[in-house]
């Protein structure tokens, strides 16, 4: 049984600070990341927007915005595409 430790009204732990950016080559990595974990585990395309997921991957970096569904779901579209272009050729 899942115990929800951190009640509905009480913030994340994370600070919203915002000041800094993410370098956009550390995003894209961890934007492949994501998609790599959502193609490798089979795990819905929603998994890495829920609150808990996103206070997560804002407690290892605060700056780090993960993609939304619709821009996962075209990722693994072209992914997909392009692994079934590979298999033809060879």
């Amino acid at each position: 049984m899942i115990h929800n430790y951190r009640k509905s009204n009480q913030k994340p732990a994370v600070s919203n600070d915002m000041s800094k950016t993410l370098p956009k080559i550390r995003q894209k990595e961890l934007d492949k990341a994501i998609v790599d974990c959502i193609i490798g585990d089979s795990l819905p395309f929603t998994t890495f927007i829920k609150s808990d997921m996103i206070n997560l991957l804002k407690t290892f970096n605060p700056q780090y915005k993960p993609p939304n569904r619709f821009t996962i779901a075209s990722r693994v579209h072209d992914i997909y595409h392009k692994y079934v272009d590979e298999v033809k050729v060879s």
